[in-house]
Order: structure tokens, then C-alpha cells, then sequence
């Protein structure tokens, strides 16, 4: 089994880069004299500007949130949890701090969108999940407590965050 997490909403979602990554190039990685496998070096067929490198200070902050909406690994399962058009897969491990960053990115994303939902659900499971709402105005880390899986798997959850702020405008 495997767990998947994603938000889905009516606007577009804006990509969250780990701040902790860098992604290089053969040639980048020459220039920090970095070792580079020989067989690497002598295909030709291997573009030596082509960012293939991942490179990270700690094996802590591999993990640290990214989303990116151009990148969905399972459109299927989104597309018959929600109907809202816009998904965005979490790509984490779930920490305090990182929540507090979730939680700062939905708001930001809250701005302009209606509505958004969050699920944690296992890749296999059929079945509907437990579905949860909050305003806007009453979200807080304690709602996002769900997406914790380190004390174990509480079975599918969707919370659904509705924007009832006055300054809201839809565009």
C-alpha cells in the first residue's frame, strides 16, 4: 500500500520548490569537482546540460514540501474523489514546520480560489473518504493533524476548506 496526498480546488495551483534542492548538470557538477562516473563522461548520448544531478545539504530536507501541479502521479484517483479541476500532489514528510508551510500556502491560495480540498487516502482503497470542512477563517495546523501518518493510517480523510472571506473575488 502506498499513501497518497493531494489538494484539489477550482483555481490553478502555483509550484512550491524545496528550498533545500538543487538540481545539476554534468557540466555544474565538473565545475564543483564533483566525481562523476566515467561511463557518464564517455556516453555520447548524454546531454552534459541536462540537470540530472539532485544535490542536498541533509537527507532530512529531501523530504521537505514540494508541490508541483505539473507533475500528478495518479489522475485517475483524483478524478473520482473530486470534481474540482485543479490537484496538486503533496510531496512530503509531514513535520510541524512543513504544515506551517502548508498552512501559509493554502491561505496564499485561498486568495483567489472558492474552495479547496486536501485528502491522505492509500492508493488502494475504494471506498469514499471521511469527509471534514472548515472555513477559511478557522483553519489551523490542528486541521492538517491528519496528514501526520507517523502514529499510523486513520483511513481515508478529505478536509474541505471553504473561502468565506469578504475580500474574496472571483475572477
Amino acid at each position: 500500500m502506498s499513501s497518497y496526498q493531494f489538494l484539489a480546488s477550482d483555481h490553478p495551483f502555483e509550484k512550491l520548490e524545496n528550498p533545500f534542492l538543487e538540481h545539476l548538470s554534468i557540466r555544474e557538477a565538473l565545475e564543483r569537482n564533483m566525481d562523476i562516473p566515467d561511463f557518464m563522461l564517455e556516453n555520447p548520448d548524454m546531454d552534459p546540460e541536462e540537470k540530472i544531478f539532485l544535490l542536498c545539504d541533509t537527507e532530512e530536507h529531501l523530504e521537505d514540501l514540494e508541490l508541483h501541479p505539473e507533475e500528478i502521479s495518479f489522475p485517475e484517483v483524483s478524478a473520482r474523489l473530486t470534481e474540482n479541476p485543479y490537484v496538486v500532489e503533496l510531496q512530503w514528510r509531514y513535520s510541524k514546520e512543513r504544515a506551517e508551510t502548508l498552512l501559509a500556502y493554502i491561505r496564499k491560495h485561498l486568495a483567489s480560489a472558492k474552495n479547496l480540498e486536501i485528502f491522505s487516502l492509500w492508493l488502494d482503497e475504494e471506498g469514499e473518504p471521511h469527509r471534514m470542512e472548515v472555513t477559511l477563517d478557522c483553519l489551523n495546523l490542528r486541521h492538517l493533524s491528519f496528514l501526520d501518518l507517523s502514529d499510523g493510517y486513520q483511513g481515508p480523510r478529505c478536509l474541505h476548506v471553504k473561502n468565506n472571506h469578504p475580500d474574496y473575488r472571483e475572477s
